[in-house]
């Protein structure tokens, strides 16, 4: 059996990984206690890198460090941080506790073709994981 990881692009791959070490760089120059309530947003782009926070309050006590971010990002990931921009972004999982979030269900086209390539599919985990995606449908 094929392991996920020969699914994804290394392009991907590369992108996951360099998101991770900044991650891991940040929680390691900010305090602990904002630690579950701040994550990066993404890769720097022209020396930019944006950083969520799950509330205003969060976001409001992170600008705070700011400076101390970006320097400390540039040391630990050998990126060019010249700027931090801090937004909040609210947890997925408090959004779900205050809506009510509709099934999606795949079109009968797309069901139709992964049930083809799970028929033509030769690795048997793929193959289920398919079939089972396939059966989302509308109902008729």
């Amino acid at each position: 059996m094929k392991s996920l990881e020969t699914y994804i692009p290394s392009s991907i791959a590369s992108h996951l990984a360099q998101l991770q070490k900044i991650n891991r760089a940040l929680y390691e120059i900010i305090p602990i206690e904002f630690l579950g309530h701040v994550q990066v947003g993404g890769t720097p782009q022209n020396g930019i890198i944006h950083i969520y926070a799950d509330s205003p309050a969060w976001s409001a006590k992170l600008r705070f460090y700011q400076s101390s971010i970006a320097t400390g990002l540039t040391t630990q990931t050998g990126l060019n941080i010249k700027s931090v921009l801090i937004s909040v972004h609210p947890k997925t999982a408090g959004f779900r506790k205050t809506h009510s979030l509709k099934r999606l269900a795949l079109s009968r086209k797309a069901s139709q073709l992964l049930t083809s390539l799970a028929k033509n599919t030769e690795d048997p985990e793929l193959k289920r994981a398919l079939s089972a995606l396939a059966k989302h449908t509308p109902a008729k």
